[in-house]
């Protein structure tokens, strides 16, 4: 079979990691719209030129232990350095908001400062997706599977137990045993799912090994940038939290790769998994299984969120992505920021033998015991104003971009009590300086009110009467809305 070309295109911003990161003390400066990437030589042949080598060695090394700060800025504009084409090498945009801390920058995979997709990842992630759709369809398989967790958590728990009293009466052969049952354990799983790889053929021939996957090819074009990734808890009504800043590639940038499954005549005579189209139907069948119940995760959980704007973009993304899928176009998920659903076969156990998977979840400590809702987190980028997850990537014959689609947000009803900082959508009715009037839906009622920056909406795109927005309240007086504020489109 020859190689397919595909075209790649980011649907969400990209992540994939390098294991490389970069600190604020000494790696990179953050000014204005961009992050400048020092050029460790040129920096330290600036300072040395000064005299200022040992000077600033000694605050970094001050500093070890602490809280990350902008240190070497700082130090920069006390010292009269204002001139940054001197020391850096690259400078990139980044998505970070004016409260963003001094943290590490995760990096991603890149061959001479431009990101590329490796193949290895692509399979990884077929890989996945072809157990997934393979358990599902031999569901005597995926029983056997299930059926050996249960006696590898007796034998687990037996050990840790023993690990719970005083440490100094625990024999060092107690401790050996329990770190060759953690082996073991990873070796037994890692086995059993190989064997599940092997496709039910005359020759029982891994399809994963006739999968060819080429790195998709360097553009020095490519779009990347720095994002603040957030987690948000989707349990309980708590503030969306940071985590460290991470460089992506974003929405929207075209890669080139090629496919490839090498066949044999006797191959070519059973369809299905030996081709590219039966790779596809697969892939698409797992994708509409995955996304089908994060996207019922999201509605069930939305009364739960504070940031409602975030949760219904959220939704609007798996909306619309699932009907993608449902219309035949080919998405896989890659890299950083994927929940555990979509990495896994773990819907299929949790949906088979919840008890079973609670025990999964033990054996390798998967949120905390006793948790009934799994994962309660999920990694969030922001980009062009819209709170996005990570990781979506289209395949295509040609290299097309996407014609945006038309804004699905509409009036949405509040039920319940109302206060300030609650943030809700809004009708614009009447455009004003400064203030304009919106119209909310509160328990059934059309309510009117003033809204207040609207000079920091037109600033990011122009105002109509009837769109609608999201805002927040300000004032509120015996639950009657007085004054809210504008937040996002």
């Amino acid at each position: 079979m020859k190689t397919k070309t595909y075209y790649i295109r980011t649907h969400s911003p990209l992540s994939i990691g390098s294991g490389k990161t970069l600190s604020p003390l000494i790696d990179y400066i953050l000014n204005g719209d961009l992050i400048y990437y020092i050029d460790e030589d040129k920096l330290t042949d600036l300072l040395n030129e000064k005299g200022l080598i040992e000077i600033f060695a000694g605050k970094v090394h001050s500093q070890q232990g602490k809280e990350k700060t902008y240190l070497l800025k700082s130090f920069l504009k006390e010292n009269g350095i204002t001139d940054l084409t001197k020391i850096y090498k690259i400078q990139r945009p980044h998505h970070l908001n004016a409260k963003s801390k001094a943290t590490e920058i995760s990096c991603i995979i890149k061959s001479n400062n431009h990101p590329y997709i490796p193949g290895s990842s692509i399979k990884g992630a077929f890989s996945t997706y072809i157990l997934f759709h393979y358990l599902k369809n031999n569901p005597e398989k995926l029983q056997s599977f299930i059926s050996q967790i249960p006696p590898l958590y007796s034998t687990f728990e037996e050990y840790r137990t023993k690990l719970k009293g005083d440490s100094k009466e625990i024999e060092k052969q107690e401790k050996k045993k329990l770190s060759e049952l953690s082996i073991i354990l990873d070796e037994y799983f890692e086995t059993k799912i190989e064997k599940l790889f092997y496709i039910l053929n005359q020759k029982q021939k891994p399809l994963m090994a006739n999968l060819q996957v080429n790195d998709t090819f360097i553009e020095e074009r490519t779009q990347w940038a720095v994002y603040q990734s957030s987690r948000t808890h989707l349990r309980e009504r708590k503030k969306t939290f940071s985590s460290i800043l991470r460089e992506a590639i974003e929405q929207n940038t075209i890669f080139k790769t090629g496919l490839k499954i090498t066949e044999t005549e006797e191959d070519n005579k059973n369809k299905g998994l030996d081709n590219l189209d039966g790779l596809w139907k697969i892939v698409n069948e797992t994708n509409k299984a995955w996304l089908k119940h994060e996207l019922e995760t999201w509605e069930k959980q939305l009364k739960h969120l504070k940031n409602k704007k975030l949760a219904n973009d959220v939704i609007q993304f798996y909306r619309h992505l699932l009907n993608e899928v449902k219309s035949g176009k080919k998405f896989i998920c890659l890299g950083f920021g994927k929940n555990y659903f979509f990495n896994s076969i773990g819907l299929l156990i949790k949906e088979k033998d919840e008890k079973a998977f609670e025990l999964l979840r033990k054996i390798y400590k998967m949120g905390k015991e006793g948790q009934k809702f799994f994962p309660v987190t999920r990694a969030i980028f922001i980009e062009n104003n819209k709170h996005v997850p990570l990781g979506w990537v289209e395949f295509m014959d040609e290299p097309t971009l996407p014609v945006a689609p038309p804004q699905t947000l509409s009036l949405t009803k509040h039920e319940g009590k109302l206060k300030k900082g609650l943030e809700l959508t809004a009708k614009l009715i009447k455009i004003g300086k400064p203030l304009s009037i919106v119209e909310v839906l509160v328990n059934n009622n059309n309510i009117q009110c003033e809204m207040t920056h609207t000079k920091d909406a037109k600033k990011i795109k122009p105002l109509n009467e009837g769109m609608i927005l999201w805002v927040e309240i300000t004032s509120i007086k015996d639950q009657q809305i007085k004054q809210v504020k504008f937040k996002s489109f």
